[in-house]
């Protein structure tokens, strides 16, 4: 049922068999992430990262921690990998292009990369760049090398003017200017 090439009408989107998979697997992802955030090792990584020795003293096994953080980090970059490559049904280097690479790039440094929100909004971004580079494209006469380019010229120029005007990312300038929800 899940990884059936069927596909399900709906009045603004077309959803395949895939996509219905895709989507809980990564709310699931996302609800495990949040949780282990806001958890003692959530904690604990954020003080090993503000500053190492400081954690050490306080009694954190700082080099423990980042090698649990760098486990689970890879443990979603495979489930990532994993979605993706059911998605695209071909997993093989010639799949993940250059391309691809930048467009990840810019959605960690839009999203600011100490914010699961900002990872959220960062993620949309990407996934509405293609479609607005369609709609330029169509505006301004259609032309297929224009719209072949545009998404990487826009990738680009977010890519610049982030690093530019918020080295941090807007997410993270964003996030310092909204008040602060008080602690449960």
């Amino acid at each position: 049922f899940f990884f059936s090439s069927r596909r399900r009408h709906t009045r603004l989107l077309t959803v395949t068999g895939v996509q219905t998979c895709a989507l809980p697997i990564s709310l699931l992802a996302l609800f495990v992430t949040s949780n282990i955030l806001r958890s003692r090792f959530g904690r604990t990584w954020r003080a090993v990262r503000g500053n190492t020795l400081a954690a050490e003293l306080a009694g954190v096994a700082s080099a423990r921690m980042k090698i649990l953080a760098f486990t689970v980090s890879s443990a979603l970059a495979g489930l990532a990998g994993a979605v993706l490559g059911m998605t695209i049904s071909l997993v093989a280097p010639g799949a993940y292009s250059l391309a691809l690479s930048f467009s990840l790039v810019t959605g960690a440094v839009l999203a600011g990369i100490s914010s699961l929100p900002g990872v959220v909004f960062g993620g949309a971004i990407l996934v509405a760049i293609p479609e607005i580079s369609d709609a330029l494209a169509n505006r301004l006469g259609g032309a297929d090398k224009l719209n072949n380019y545009l998404p990487g010229l826009i990738t680009s120029v977010l890519l610049i003017l982030s690093v530019i005007y918020t080295p941090n990312g807007p997410g993270e300038n964003l996030r310092k200017h909204l008040p602060k929800r008080a602690a449960r």
